[in-house]
């Protein structure tokens, strides 16, 4: 087995953003499918990368979150150890589950972070069908069960914003949790899988504000050799020259401005949605005089 190689990536100041995360994404998912066989490629066993890792987003001290799914028929455990040790051997911060797609499907019922996190499954290994059929069966219920989990979405929200305060006010701002961070983007498009409410000109600035905060991201997890989302005024200097800023004024002007996108974006997508849940009650009711027997002179 070759193992994981990927000193370059971390030197090397060339690719930065959605690059170098696709670029490191490349090298463990080649690095999984390497383990997998060298278990024996064993069937009725899928390996699943979830959360960031799924959506390509890994940066220099993200976890690696994994699903390992199997058959109720398999032993799984003596499989699983041979795919978690080489994993913790080269490193990584592993964060994995193991179930059947019915186990991983009921916990998710209940678990905000589960259901959030499967909605960017993606296959590595194994049989890729076992997963299609898990993401398409974990994207239903997300959108079934939008309501309850947009609910307990908005209390998580709000205790995030009294820990870690606004992006784009703060002298030393939390990319990822605080307002108008990388999170509220990912709420952002897991809220589009249920209910689309995103015009093309929002979805086009979104992307952009997302890829600025993701190469600050991962310019400040390689300055600092570990993950660290807080951009502390003693490391502006180094992330700005690397990403080549003028100085650090402008990175963190950059910075307030894809947080601000992010934020108005996302005021603006939970007042439609608020509109949509009022105005469903008379949808429905409307509905279903539609389907009684109307006079057809009656226009409603």
């Amino acid at each position: 087995m070759k193992g994981l190689f990927i000193d370059d990536l971390l030197s090397e100041g060339s690719t930065t953003g959605s690059i170098f995360c696709a670029d490191l994404t490349k090298r463990v998912d080649q690095f999984i499918e390497e383990i997998f066989e060298t278990a024996g490629s064993p069937s009725e066993i899928a390996v699943c990368a979830i959360g960031g890792y799924g959506r390509k987003e890994l940066c220099p001290g993200s976890d690696i979150d994994v699903l390992l799914i199997h058959d109720e028929s398999v032993d799984v455990l003596p499989i699983a150890e041979k795919i978690w040790y080489p994993l913790w051997d080269a490193g990584l911060k592993l964060g994995h589950q193991v179930g059947t797609q019915e186990e991983i499907l009921n916990l998710a019922e209940s678990s905000l972070e589960t259901a959030t996190s499967l909605l960017s499954s993606r296959a590595i290994a194994g049989d890729d069908e076992i997963v299609d059929v898990l993401a398409e069966k974990a994207q239903e219920q997300w959108i079934e069960r939008f309501r309850k989990y947009l609910k307990e979405l908005g209390s998580t929200v709000e205790d995030r914003y009294k820990q870690y305060g606004e992006v784009a006010f703060l002298l030393e701002p939390e990319l990822k949790q605080g307002r108008g961070g990388l999170r509220d983007a990912h709420i952002l498009q897991w809220m589009e899988i249920a209910e689309p409410i995103l015009i093309t000109s929002e979805s086009r600035v979104l992307l952009d504000a997302v890829e600025t905060l993701l190469s600050v991201r991962v310019e400040l997890h390689r300055v600092t050799g570990k993950r660290s989302d807080r951009l502390l005024l003693e490391l502006q200097d180094e992330v700005a020259k690397q990403l080549k800023y003028k100085n650090a004024d402008e990175l963190m002007g950059a910075v307030a401005n894809a947080a601000r996108v992010i934020t108005w974006t996302g005021d603006g997508a939970a007042r439609r949605i608020e509109r949509i849940r009022q105005s469903r009650p008379i949808r429905k009711s409307l509905s279903r005089l539609r389907n009684r027997g109307i006079a057809p002179d009656l226009d409603l």
